[in-house]
């Protein structure tokens, strides 16, 4: 006589002589005819790791490792900042500390500044002749604290990383008090002359739009010829990149048509 099997759709079904059994699929449990789903994480059967998170699911169950740790769930590790193994890596000129929650973080030494996976070389106050500079961070241009009667700086140094790790001021440059945009644009290398434009422009309030004209079409033919050029340190951008700052501020405004057209002429 035939017979049709009524297994659960969650059973296996087996054929015997004259019958039938049905068999609950693993991660169910039942009489075959009927199967619910089993929750490992809440009976204890689950093997997930114990520092990771167990959720249930139809006839499974995941792990999930813990925050600041990694791996397949079922087995977790501590996330290791300092090694290359680990998730993350230290700078070289950082250091390794453990939390209190077991896991790594990374922080840069004294003296640099940064992530602790990136870490910068800072210059503390010093001076340099007759002139003393506020603290900086690597390649920065920093303005003596020292100021002329109109405002302007008297001298820069620049900020450098040393081959030891540390950073200190260098390349003390002296800038007379008369200086102007155009006065500074007629002497001494290109990277003289922006560091001269980039204490000018700090004063931006007596720059006329002349002047910043100028300055533009310096810029314009400067930075063409970095193409050309790759020895163009770290510091000298960063210097451009505040003199262009200083000028958007005051000139760029629908105002200031010459701007607009020296401005046109360095995009073409």
């Amino acid at each position: 006589m035939n017979r049709t099997a009524k297994c659960h759709h969650k059973a296996t079904c087996r054929n015997t002589v004259g019958n039938y059994t049905c068999t609950c699929k693993p991660g169910y449990s039942g009489n075959g005819h009927y199967c619910a789903d089993i929750d490992e994480c809440k009976d204890g059967t689950a093997k997930c790791d114990t520092n990771a998170i167990c959720n249930n699911t139809d006839g499974s169950y995941t792990c999930t490792c813990n925050v600041g740790f990694t791996g397949s769930g079922k087995s977790c590790t501590t996330i290791t900042k300092c090694t290359i193994d680990g998730v993350y890596q230290c700078h070289k000129h950082a250091k390794c500390l453990k939390d209190s929650d077991g896991s790594f973080n990374c922080q840069c030494n004294n003296g640099f500044t940064g992530s602790g996976e990136i870490c910068s070389g800072v210059c503390p106050q010093s001076t340099l002749g007759e002139y003393t500079f506020k603290p900086a961070k690597d390649s920065v241009t920093q303005h003596s604290n020292e100021k002329c009667s109109n405002g302007l700086s008297m001298a820069t140094a620049a900020c450098a990383l040393q081959q030891d790790g540390s950073s200190k001021f260098i390349d003390l440059f002296i800038i007379p008090c008369n200086a102007t945009f155009l006065t500074v644009l007629t002497d001494g290398t290109s990277e003289e002359k922006i560091t001269s434009l980039e204490a000018v422009a700090s004063n931006v309030q007596n720059i006329t739009e002349d002047e910043a004209v100028s300055v533009i079409s310096f810029l314009s033919n400067f930075t063409s010829s970095i193409q050309e050029n790759a020895t163009i340190s770290t510091t000298t951008f960063s210097s451009v990149a505040a003199v262009s700052s200083d000028l958007m501020k005051k000139f760029f405004r629908p105002s200031t048509p010459k701007l607009q057209s020296a401005a046109k002429q360095e995009k073409l």
